[in-house]
C-alpha cells in the first residue's frame, strides 16, 4: 500500500523496491551470494529511493550512483558489485514485462589491485586483548579464526558443527561467494579458537554472532584502540591479512587462491609482494639444476674456434 502514491505520481510505473523484491526471489533468495546481493541491493534502492521508477534509470544515473559510492570510500570491486545488483533488477524487470526498454550500462570500473590494509601482529593482539577486556572472549576467538583461516565473515557466521572436524583438523565451507564449496585445513590457532564453541547439536551454528552485532563490537574496538579514522580497517581486512601472511611465507598464489576460495589468480595478485630474498632462493634452485653447463661447454667450443682463427 505504501507504494500506491508513488505509482500514481509516476504513471503506475514499476518501482525500484518492487524490482528488488523481484530479483531477490528470482536470483538471490536461495544462493550463497544472496546475503551480499541483498545488502548491496538495499544500498542501491536507498540511493535512488524505493519509489523511483525503474524505467527512469539511465546510464548517467548509474554513473552518478558509482560516483556517490566512490565518494564514501567504496572500492571499485565493491561498486561493481552494487552496479551488478542494479543491472539484475533492471534486466529482470524488463524480462518480466514491467519495463519497455533497457538502458546502456556503463563499463565496469577498473580494479585497483594495490596492497590492501592488513592487521599487523601488534594490531591483532590489541583487538584480541580488547575483546577479552570487555569480557567477550568469543569475539576474540572469532577474530583469530578469521585471520588464521582467511575466510569471509559470512562463511564463518554460517559455520555449523557438522562442518568442522576437530579430529581431522579441517573445515568445510558449503556455501561460498563463488558458489564452490571448499575444504580447508585448520591451523593450530584456528583449531584452538573454534574448539570451545563446538555445539552439541551438529546442525547448530558455531559462533552465534550476527554481522550486525559483530560490526557494532568491532567499531567500538576501533574507537577505543584509536582506529576510528582508519576507514580502510574493516573486518574484511582479516582476509587480506591471512593472504598476505601466506604469500610472505612463500605459499604460491595458486595455493592461496584455493585456500581462500578466490575465483582467479588476478584476485590474489595484490597479495604477491615480491621479496628479493625469495628471488635469490629461486636463482639458487636454478643453479642446482646446472642448466648453465650447456652454455659452459659451448663457450669452450667458441674459445677453441677463436684461438684457431687467431
Amino acid at each position: 500500500d505504501s507504494l500506491q502514491p508513488a505509482r500514481r505520481r509516476s504513471g503506475d510505473m514499476f518501482t525500484l523496491s518492487q524490482a528488488f523484491d523481484l530479483s531477490y526471489n528470482l536470483r538471490w533468495k536461495h544462493k550463497a551470494c544472496g546475503y551480499n546481493a541483498m545488502n548491496y541491493g538495499k544500498q542501491v534502492v536507498n540511493f535512488f529511493g524505493a519509489d523511483h521508477p525503474v524505467q527512469w534509470i539511465k546510464a548517467k544515473d548509474i554513473h552518478n550512483m558509482r560516483e556517490h559510492f566512490l565518494s564514501f570510500g567504496n572500492k571499485p570491486g565493491t561498486i561493481n558489485w552494487k552496479a551488478s545488483t542494479l543491472r539484475c533488477m533492471i534486466v529482470d524487470s524488463h524480462e518480466m514485462g514491467y519495463t519497455k526498454e533497457l538502458p546502456n550500462f556503463p563499463k565496469s570500473l577498473p580494479l585497483n589491485n594495490t596492497k590492501e590494509r592488513v592487521f599487523s601482529k601488534e594490531e591483532e593482539m590489541a583487538f584480541v586483548n580488547y575483546f577479552y577486556a570487555i569480557h567477550k572472549p568469543k569475539y576474540a576467538h572469532m577474530f583469530v579464526f578469521l585471520i588464521e583461516q582467511g575466510c569471509r565473515f559470512s562463511e564463518a557466521e554460517r559455520m555449523m558443527g557438522r562442518e568442522v572436524d576437530i579430529y581431522k583438523k579441517r573445515v568445510i565451507y558449503p556455501k561460498t561467494k563463488n558458489h564452490n564449496a571448499r575444504t580447508v585445513p585448520l591451523t593450530e590457532a584456528a583449531l584452538n579458537a573454534v574448539t570451545p564453541y563446538m555445539p552439541t547439536i551438529s546442525t547448530q551454528r558455531i559462533w552465534g554472532i550476527t554481522y550486525r552485532t559483530w560490526k557494532h563490537q568491532f567499531s567500538m574496538a576501533k574507537g577505543v584502540l584509536g582506529f576510528s579514522l582508519d576507514y580502510d580497517l574493516t573486518t574484511h581486512c582479516t582476509r587480506h591479512t591471512c593472504a598476505t601472511r601466506l604469500t610472505a611465507q612463500g605459499v604460491s598464489l595458486v595455493q592461496v587462491m584455493q585456500w581462500g576460495g578466490w575465483k582467479s589468480l588476478q584476485a590474489v595478485q595484490r597479495y604477491a609482494h615480491v621479496d628479493i630474498t625469495q628471488l635469490t632462493t629461486v636463482a639458487e634452485r636454478m643453479n642446482n639444476l646446472r642448466c648453465g653447463l650447456m652454455l659452459d661447454n659451448n663457450k669452450l667450443h667458441i674459445d677453441d674456434a677463436t684461438n684457431t682463427q687467431l
